[in-house]
């Protein structure tokens, strides 16, 4: 593939709502509302990959697979810029010599819980606060899937899958304390679900199965395994 432009990403980004890419501060009249510690890696021409580290901190060990996949894909960041959403971290990946494009979203407040997530929040695994702490939100662009969810587009099991479910107490989950908190895009999610005074559990969950269990594992070996699975499809794409 070609060494990436601008002119390449965005046409690339031509089904986005009026989408304009910020590399520098002069790219845009608020450059305040990107986070600081996004300037020093944008750039389409090469990753600074100890910078990127940096910004993921200890995930880079807690999700190997992930940062092993991404630092071998990723060929540039930008700072995507679009009508009705905020700014976000423009991860550019090459697979199978096609541009894939992951939106990171400005972070979660470290050590604030999210209102919509304030009762489970204490509760959730300490990487999956993390991932949150990185960016509220880190999924494919343009489907929402094969990442975490935004806190506001995290639905509860019950919302998918309520009005299907004859007796919800007969269940092996809670459905109204199940997040779903990552999509894989083919109906089947990550979730946490909170009970009191437990630790969250993770389990894969399917909607059109709803009374099912999927593999149990920890949150962040589930997280790796769904992402490295992601990257090695584009590759094949």
């Amino acid at each position: 593939m070609q060494p990436l432009d601008r002119n390449t990403v965005l046409a690339s980004l031509r089904n986005r709502s009026n989408p304009r890419l910020v590399l520098r501060p002069e790219d845009t009249p608020v450059p305040e509302h990107i986070p600081a510690d996004w300037w020093p890696l944008l750039s389409l021409r090469g990753v600074d990959h100890v910078a990127l580290a940096q910004l993921w901190g200890a995930l880079t060990d807690t999700l190997p697979q992930t940062w092993q996949q991404l630092t071998r894909t990723l060929r540039g960041l930008a700072v995507l810029l679009e009508d009705g959403y905020p700014p976000a971290l423009l991860y550019l990946t090459v697979g199978d010599g096609r541009l894939y494009h992951h939106r990171g979203q400005p972070p979660v407040a470290a050590g604030h819980a999210p209102a919509r997530l304030a009762e489970a929040w204490s509760a959730w695994p300490a990487e999956a606060r993390a991932l949150y702490e990185l960016h509220n939100g880190w999924s494919a662009l343009f489907s929402l899937s094969m990442g975490h969810l935004p806190v506001a587009k995290i639905d509860m099991a019950y919302d998918v899958a309520g009005d299907i479910v004859a007796d919800p107490g007969a269940l092996p989950l809670d459905l109204r304390r199940t997040a779903l908190v990552y999509a894989n895009g083919a109906g089947s999610y990550l979730c946490l679900e909170t009970l009191a005074n437990t630790p969250a559990r993770a389990f894969v969950w399917t909607a059109s199965h709803p009374d099912a269990i999927g593999l149990q594992a920890g949150f962040a070996a589930l997280y790796d395994a769904w992402t490295a699975i992601h990257f090695e499809e584009m590759d094949n794409a």
